[in-house]
């Protein structure tokens, strides 16, 4: 009985793959655009994720025109809607029914469990695939993920801060589906990236798992994300740093931008800031909004403009509404609703006197834009992401992480930011000229690579 039963499975095995031979020939013509499959941090509507997708698409369209782009997203419909382009279930979604699991998002141990189990299915499935067999053991949404990956060219891992190991489901998913590319011969490149904040050695084997066949790691830490990588054990010249996705994107025209501020009440100059809860306990989170509102107060005071508190994602509403009423300051609140996407409120950024953020977005919305910074976080997520975008610019005098923010020492840096505005703003545009000149750079070795696939 086994040896009959075995038998038929080699059967089911050749007929499936004299099929699938049958129809690539008829349905694949010669000649084809390039076809590039992307994932990243969107799909959720956190303005700064959607503005790094918007970017790159934007980027591919120009650099290859013709080019065939397919996204992989928590929520497809959306990012239909919000970028007109095709996208498919992530595998988030396929493998961990991450929209309604919570294990997923908080990184359980029933996550963790389940993460080596479908690690072992789908790569024994990618390699019966690679081989022109049947995969077993997996369902069609699995086999449609390991058919989209083996039919692009190229696998783009856009920009952000989920590769780290304050993110853990997110690394381990992508670097699961790093993986499955390389055993399906789909090259992967990786933009914008911030790699590390690892705390546990299992992280680490994982991160240098993913990513030890890619063919491009763009990271945007210049020195520490290297740094963490090198840990890794991986370098090379495909190993540098520039800068964020999102760091040219498109902004709102100023009319739009001027039309929701009037309609606010804000006519004339203002400060712009974000305030945002991330992994803090009940008394850092009351500590910090204190600390983060009586910094917007000296900042209004000596300045004589409101501050407007800006959204990049609707969790961010409650923070900012605490933070506003703490203030003794004029403060507006710009609600986060339909209609407002991530050009608007990066023209909110970029029309403002300068800038002060817990979130990374905004200062990264800001300085692209020329405008001056003052970073404030209490976590080494964000110490580690907003560090690095200022001193990119030159700017990192004026990062508060955790030790200085909550130190009497904080006012003197708002004062002396504030005191600098016109010499910072001619400092930053500078660097920003220089760093335009390389807005295409990664495209095209993206473009390279992926030219070789096909």
């Amino acid at each position: 009985m086994p040896i009959q039963r075995r038998a038929m499975e080699l059967l089911g095995d050749f007929v499936s793959w004299r099929m699938r031979s049958l129809m690539i020939s008829v349905s694949e013509p010669e000649e084809e655009s390039l076809r590039v499959l992307m994932m990243a941090g969107h799909g959720y509507g956190n303005l700064g994720d959607e503005a790094q997708l918007a970017a790159n698409i934007e980027r591919w369209r120009r650099q290859v025109p013709g080019v065939r782009l397919q996204v992989w997203s928590p929520h497809p419909a959306y990012t239909v809607r919000q970028h007109g382009i095709c996208a498919e279930p992530a595998p988030r979604v396929v493998w961990f029914d991450a929209n309604r699991n919570g294990a997923y998002g908080a990184s359980t141990e029933g996550f963790q469990a389940q993460f080596w189990r479908v690690r072992e299915r789908m790569l024994k499935a990618a390699e019966r695939l690679n081989r022109g067999l049947h995969p077993w053991g997996i369902n069609d949404a699995e086999l449609a993920l390991l058919k989209q990956i083996r039919q692009a060219h190229l696998l783009h891992v856009s920009g952000g801060g989920f590769m780290t190991g304050s993110t853990r489901s997110r690394l381990w998913e992508t670097c699961l589906v790093l993986n499955l590319a390389h055993v399906m011969g789909t090259p992967a490149v990786l933009s914008g990236q911030t790699i590390g904040v690892f705390e546990m050695e299992e992280d680490r084997q994982l991160a240098l798992w993913g990513l030890e066949h890619a063919a491009v790691i763009e990271l945007r830490d210049a020195g520490a994300s290297e740094a963490e990588v090198r840990a890794l054990g991986i370098s090379g010249e495909h190993v540098y740093s520039r800068f964020d996705d999102a760091l040219f994107c498109t902004r709102a025209e100023p009319g739009k931008v001027r039309g929701l501020l009037t309609s606010l009440g804000v006519e004339g100059d203002y400060i712009a800031a974000n305030c945002h809860h991330w992994n803090q306990g009940s008394q850092m989170r009351e500590k910090a909004i204190r600390q983060f509102s009586r910094l917007c107060d000296v900042l209004a005071e000596r300045s004589g403009c409101p501050v407007v508190l800006v959204p990049m994602h609707e969790s961010d509403q409650s923070a900012q509404q605490h933070a506003a009423e703490a203030m003794s300051c004029e403060s507006v609140l710009v609600p986060y609703e339909e209609g407002f996407d991530y050009r608007l409120a990066r023209g909110v950024f970029a029309d403002s006197l300068g800038v002060i953020s817990f979130k990374h977005h905004p200062l990264v919305f800001a300085l692209g834009e020329g405008v001056p910074t003052l970073s404030v976080s209490v976590d080494p997520y964000y110490d580690h992401k907003n560090h690095f975008a200022l001193a990119l610019f030159g700017q990192e005098d004026y990062s508060l992480t955790a030790d200085r923010f909550l130190s009497a020492a904080a006012e003197q840096v708002a004062t002396t930011w504030l005191s600098r505005l016109d010499e910072e703003r001619r400092r930053i545009k500078a660097f920003g000229a220089e760093l335009k000149k390389e807005e295409m750079a990664f495209i095209e070795s993206a473009a390279r690579v992926a030219s070789e696939s096909v």
